[in-house]
């Protein structure tokens, strides 16, 4: 990268963090009884806005994957089914797993199906799926798996979550990994990698777009999540019934939100304040489904163009809240 385009980019995330500080209280949005909005930042075409909680539940507490990895708390390995991987919380604090993280090693690299919560000194099977079609034989690292730090764009994980991660949806999510290689033109992806696409030139691209929207949010301990529009459209809201858990996740989501939207960006024509809220409070009302466990209570529910995933502890308490376009 040449001095010019160094420049750029830190000038380009100066502006970001000036305008976003001088506006984050004073331009906040009541969009329900639940959540308000910052104003919507913009960057070539992707708007991203940030979320803020009228009654935060300060005690939910979880490890992210990323945590627990590192701190040699989780061991996920293989299972005889490829949708379904084994983990086990060696630690003492519950650990939360969202649709869409990666996990690499074992025969297959695979992401999360859907969101979970996995409770202390528990075993449990979980859904997965593949997102590297061509490779069925262990790597180095055998039948275990470790968090990749990754989290595939909101398309794919939209695609996983449906039917509590029903393994029906894999067809779906090859579709979804094979179109992402193809919009980030990678040349070379033998097994259909899906983290090929972070040596491509369109990532590094996409890399430089997060980084201005990362600036913005660092520093904010009061987020509890995201809004992200484009093509003029709202195209999810995301949340967290906890800042401190929106913390440990806003790269990841930052992230996806931009590689979806570059993969499927058309235009930049930008929507307003008004389309979010309507979009955050339309009831979804022609399609509800449940799915338990010991540990988690995940909601589906479905009306027109959207659908919704709500993820709560086993007392029914929110811990996390999605809504996406269909």
């Amino acid at each position: 990268m040449n001095l010019v385009k160094v420049l750029s980019r830190a000038f380009g995330i100066l502006i970001a963090v000036s305008v976003f500080a001088g506006t984050a209280f004073a331009g906040r949005l009541t969009l329900n009884d639940r959540i308000s909005a910052g104003p919507w930042l913009e960057k070539s075409g992707i708007q991203i806005a940030p979320l803020y909680l009228s009654h935060p539940d300060s005690s939910l507490s979880f490890l992210s994957l990323d945590e627990a990895t590192k701190s040699g708390l989780i061991n996920v390995m293989e299972t005889s089914d490829v949708n379904q991987l084994l983990v086990e919380n060696q630690g003492k604090k519950p650990v939360l797993l969202l649709a869409g993280e990666v996990v690499k090693g074992g025969k297959q690299d695979r992401m999360v199906g859907k969101d979970l919560i996995l409770g202390a000194g528990k075993i449990r099977r979980i859904s997965v799926f593949c997102v590297e079609h061509g490779r069925w034989t262990s790597g180095a690292d055998k039948t275990e798996f470790k968090s990749a730090s990754v989290m595939a764009d909101n398309e794919i994980r939209q695609k996983a979550q449906k039917g509590g991660g029903s393994e029906e949806n894999q067809t779906g999510v090859w579709d979804e990994v094979s179109r992402s290689l193809g919009a980030y033109r990678v040349a070379a992806a033998p097994t259909g990698n899906y983290q090929e696409i972070l040596k491509s030139d369109k990532y590094k691209e996409g890399e430089s777009i997060g980084d201005f929207f990362l600036a913005a949010f660092r520093k904010d301990d009061q987020l509890a999540g995201f809004a992200l529009a484009y093509n003029g459209e709202v195209q999810s809201v995301e949340y967290f019934d906890n800042p401190n858990l929106a913390s440990k996740y806003k790269e990841k989501l930052i992230s996806s939100y931009v590689t979806g939207a570059l993969k499927d960006l058309q235009g930049s024509k930008t929507v307003s304040s008004d389309a979010l809220k309507d979009f955050a409070n339309q009831v979804l009302k022609d399609e509800s489904h449940q799915y338990q466990s010991d540990d988690d209570i995940v909601v589906e529910s479905r009306s027109g163009s959207l659908e919704s995933f709500e993820l709560q502890n086993s007392k029914g308490a929110l811990v996390h809240y999605a809504r996406y376009q269909k």
